[in-house]
């Protein structure tokens, strides 16, 4: 199966970098370490 590469033009590009910048966000200095789970409950 061939995957599809996200181009800078595409509206998928902008919502993969914003959630991207959301799961650096979720971590802080209370934060330092999550699992998986414990991230995309601090995301949404």
């Amino acid at each position: 199966m061939q995957e599809e590469m996200l181009s800078e033009d595409s509206r998928d590009f902008v919502t993969a970098l914003a959630s991207g910048l959301e799961v650096i966000q979720a971590f802080d200095h209370e934060h330092p370490r999550m699992t998986l789970s414990e991230v995309a409950a601090r995301t949404e």
